[in-house]
């Protein structure tokens, strides 16, 4: 039964590292954005327990129009990132909207983490 567990973990690993993939790889044209606020993520999953996570939201320009999105970097703490701060956005030429902060791809550590889990349910 623990082998099967593992084989499912290693299975989403490889699908969200070949989302990973392709998202770069469709993501090809680059231009600067700018940190236009830090926004803040709430953790409350425990009672009387309040965890503040804190990311980067860049604004970009492609053909005259803003798009936004928010980093894949998180912190604990909100000095960590500065409204003003600059970094390079990859986007999708046919899909604007769609890019790459700083070549942080949120899928990749997670990714990682379930084929080493996967792999230690299977084989381990």
């Amino acid at each position: 039964m623990v082998f099967w567990g593992g084989i499912v973990f290693m299975g989403l690993g490889l699908f969200l590292m070949l989302k990973s993939l392709l998202l770069s790889r469709r993501c090809s044209e680059t231009v600067t954005g700018t940190v236009v606020q830090i926004g803040e993520r709430v953790d409350q999953t425990m009672p009387r327990c309040y965890k503040a996570y804190y990311f980067p939201v860049y604004a970009y320009q492609v053909d005259g129009v803003e798009y936004r999105s928010a980093g894949k970097e998180y912190s604990r703490k909100r000095e960590k990132f500065e409204v003003g701060a600059q970094g390079e956005v990859r986007y999708n030429p046919n899909k604007h909207s769609e890019c790459v902060i700083n070549d942080k791809i949120g899928y990749t550590f997670i990714a990682k983490v379930f084929l080493v889990v996967g792999f230690f349910l299977s084989f381990v």
